[in-house]
């Protein structure tokens, strides 16, 4: 491959990576204004025609590094804390 080969393929590399750049801002765009639709309606589940919506809460566990440092590495369990998040998931028809 010539120097211009490579460079043809980096400016299009290029292109296609700021085009899923801008493409992934506007779905990111998109899901945000679902989210709000949600909110609105005080609704972590939407169906319509073809699709299902949900975005709920979701309990994980995460690791207390502080405590687990001054504690046994066993004691895991006691030195866990709960936090809250959401999913958001599209699931086709």
């Amino acid at each position: 491959m010539t120097d211009r080969q490579i460079r043809n393929r980096l400016q299009k590399l290029q292109d296609l990576e700021q085009q899923i750049k801008d493409l992934e801002a506007k779905a990111d765009d998109l899901r945000t204004e679902i989210k709000i639709t949600m909110e609105d309606r005080e609704t972590d589940e939407i169906k319509v025609t073809g699709f299902t919506v949900r975005w709920k809460q979701i309990i994980s566990r995460r690791l207390d590094g502080t405590a687990l440092k001054k504690a046994l590495p066993d004691v895991w369990q006691t030195y866990s804390k709960e936090t809250l998040s959401k999913r958001f998931t599209v699931t086709a028809a």
